[in-house]
């Protein structure tokens, strides 16, 4: 169960201001709206979707209201692989993870995970992006 969790992976697609999170398909698969119903109190939100670390966001803040502790993601669009080998945000999100498990601070799990990613990323585009990975924390704009 999604109320259970102590870290929620999302890995979809969305739009700059945008309201919905859609699959490969361009199939709507969750709102705002819904995401303002599930109970995700003191849960570290991953989302490698696109956009979600932007300011405004209508998902982030969506996911605070829900009962977010951190939503950890990435300004922009945020690439990763359909498949093969993980790098980017995906791989943010792996190394994020395992540091978690080990009961590493979020703060300290990011960074390293940030790193970690910054040196297997690849072209100059991707480590661009995996360095705007930031942890926001209870619906302010501001990270840690």
């Amino acid at each position: 169960m999604v109320q259970d969790a102590d870290f929620i992976y999302v890995d979809l697609h969305g739009d700059p201001q945008g309201t919905v999170w859609y699959g490969d398909d361009e199939m709507v698969t969750v709102t705002a709206r819904q995401l303002r119903q599930v109970d995700v109190t003191g849960t570290v939100v991953f989302a490698a979707n696109c956009y979600v670390g932007d300011q405004d966001s209508p998902m982030r803040r969506a996911l605070f209201q829900a009962g977010a502790r951190y939503v950890i993601a990435g300004e922009g669009r945020n690439y990763g692989p359909a498949d093969g080998p993980l790098y980017g945000a995906p791989l943010v999100g792996l190394w994020l993870r395992r540091f978690l498990s080990m009961g590493v601070s979020v703060p300290r799990a990011l960074g390293a995970a940030k790193r970690i990613a910054a040196v297997r990323g690849g072209s100059a585009e991707i480590v661009s992006d995996v360095q705007t990975f930031a942890a926001y924390v209870g619906g302010d704009d501001g990270n840690v």
